[in-house]
């Protein structure tokens, strides 16, 4: 052990103050957070409210849309005009005759 700390353990230290002891306790007693307030009890009428629009959200997410009006159907009547409409109702009367597709191309 050094000489310096066998000195230290010798040495007859002062009694502390009651004024030091005074202002310790002052001064951690202003560091301490205040104490707050104990709540309140959740009232009834917030749980009813919370309730009834959770209630009110699930009727309208599962009320079913209304019903579309009745579809009708709708007919589309296409008819054949001038050569095409007497080609398709003057069929000649042998069916073994394909029809002619000429093709003709000019020099270009």
């Amino acid at each position: 052990m050094d000489e310096l700390e066998q000195r230290l353990r010798e040495a007859r230290l002062a009694e502390p103050s009651a004024d030091l002891d005074r202002r310790v306790v002052a001064a951690f007693g202003a560091a301490r957070p205040p104490v707050a307030a104990p709540r309140r009890p959740v009232s009834g009428w917030w749980l009813a409210t919370a309730a009834a629009a959770g209630g009110v959200a699930a009727l309208l997410w599962l009320t079913p849309e209304p019903a579309a009006p009745a579809r009708r159907e709708t007919v589309y009547r296409f008819e054949a005009q001038g050569r095409m409409r007497d080609m398709l109702l003057n069929t000649p009367g042998n069916d073994d005759v394909a029809p002619a597709f000429v093709i003709q191309a000019g020099r270009p």
